[in-house]
């Protein structure tokens, strides 16, 4: 009989029937038992005349990685998101961290809340991600490591939101008594932007022209410019 509690012994092995005047080597081969556990236990033997228990003992079973799940990514911004994972210490003091970027070789790590866990029972961690580039797709997975080594949970994606673009005016140039240069700068916030410049004699504009280039792309800042002809002279647009 073997169990968790000196004494208590809640589980039975049952070992082959023996006879005889001579002793007897007997054993049982036990399966599904908790890693990192300390297990007591003691034989014991009984036939018609009454039982007789063996003095207890203890073993103590090895280490085990870690199981590591890593669960959807939810709280999805522009710019942040929350990662999630599932987490199995396997009863030994298991330290939990995150890894994120744009391909399998991640380059940024989070700490996961909580950091560490034990035991034996699943436990479930986060780690708040800030500050991440608008409408793109990023790969993350989740990292557990205990006394027996590292355990990496499956590679998963989470896409952030998009914005709108950021757009500066600036001062135009070439300006003459019919025409006029204007001129910006456009960051399209990682996502496709169409550019076009209003102007007009008042605030109310009422007019507009393409810019070149018409449109832009990616995370970068991108100078634009328009080319106005026809104008008035002498008028403030």
């Amino acid at each position: 009989r073997y169990g968790l509690v000196s004494g208590a012994y809640e589980h039975t092995a049952t070992t082959e029937s023996v006879a005889g005047l001579e002793d007897t080597l007997v054993s049982a081969a036990l399966s599904g038992l908790a890693p990192n556990t300390t297990y007591y236990y003691r034989v014991e033997a009984a036939n018609a005349g009454g039982e007789t228990y063996g003095e207890e003992r203890t073993f103590a079973t090895g280490l085990a990685a870690p199981v590591a799940l890593t669960e959807p990514a939810d709280g999805i911004t522009e710019t942040g998101a929350t990662l999630r994972a599932t987490v199995n210490a396997r009863n030994a003091d298991t330290a939990i961290h995150f890894q994120y970027g744009l391909g399998t070789a991640y380059g940024e790590t989070a700490v996961a809340d909580p950091d560490t866990v034990s035991g034996l029972d699943d436990a479930t961690a986060s780690a708040v991600l800030a500050g991440l580039a608008p409408n793109t797709t990023y790969r993350c997975r989740v990292v557990a490591t205990n006394g027996a080594g590292a355990t990496y949970g499956e590679d998963a994606t989470f896409t952030t939101g998009q914005v709108a673009p950021l757009a500066t005016t600036e001062d135009a140039t070439e300006v003459t008594g019919t025409g006029a240069t204007l001129h910006g700068t456009v960051n399209a916030q990682n996502d496709d932007a169409t550019i076009l410049f209003e102007y007009g004699l008042d605030d109310a504009y009422g007019e507009s022209a393409p810019a070149d280039p018409a449109t832009a792309s990616g995370s970068g800042d991108n100078a634009v410019s328009c080319v106005l002809t026809g104008l008035l002279p002498g008028a403030t647009y």
